[in-house]
């Protein structure tokens, strides 16, 4: 017979493992969208770069039509973005005159998708944002409940010369930039809105 302690950490290695896989193949639905479409990318230093877009979940890359030379002699053949440097991406461009018959169909029906959702679709979103929000929240409790531990429980000695992994489990479990789901911008979905 499993005792407790061998129970919790079986439990804690298979939601480890799940989180990890759903984490790996996790690609960001914007991104994902412009999946395989030719697009232009401007960074914050007005830098543009052009290329067929290619998402993982790690980030991004534009593969270029044929390869370039950059200054110093090298033949470039695609840019790679990773997550991390995702701050220094100011827009994705993709020109609508440059899509073909197949991707402003798929370009229609989504939008025609996102603006008149079917009733299943409506749902299928409350129950994702129920489930980030709840996420959200049960980050927050893990928060507090870390800070808490670290100042006054019996294991805040051993969290305190732990605090690099400890944080680093934090920004893991949770965004560091909002909440996955926004109340107040859900009823604005399809309109035009000007963002400051």
């Amino acid at each position: 017979m499993l005792n407790a302690f061998a129970i919790t950490v079986i439990f804690v290695v298979v939601v480890t493992v799940v989180a990890a896989f759903v984490r790996g193949r996790r690609k960001d639905k914007c991104l994902k969208d412009f999946s395989g479409s030719l697009l232009t990318l401007q960074d914050t230093a007005d830098k543009l770069i052009w290329g067929r877009l290619r998402v993982e979940s790690t980030g991004i890359e534009l593969v270029y039509g044929s390869p370039y030379k950059d200054n110093e002699g090298h033949d470039e053949t695609s840019y790679i973005l990773y997550k991390q440097e995702y701050p220094i991406l100011k827009a994705l461009i993709r020109y609508h005159d440059e899509l073909d018959d197949e991707a402003r169909k798929r370009r229609e029906i989504e939008l025609e998708k996102t603006y008149h959702p079917s009733t299943l679709r409506r749902l299928r979103r409350k129950i994702r944002n129920f489930v980030n929000t709840f996420r959200n929240s049960v980050i927050e409790i893990v928060n507090l409940f870390v800070g808490q531990v670290k100042k006054t429980g019996p294991g805040g000695k051993i969290l305190a010369g732990q605090d690099k992994h400890v944080s680093q489990l934090q920004q893991e479990l949770g965004p560091a930039s909002g909440t996955a789901y926004e109340p107040l911008l859900e009823p604005h979905i399809g309109k035009k809105v000007v963002l400051e």
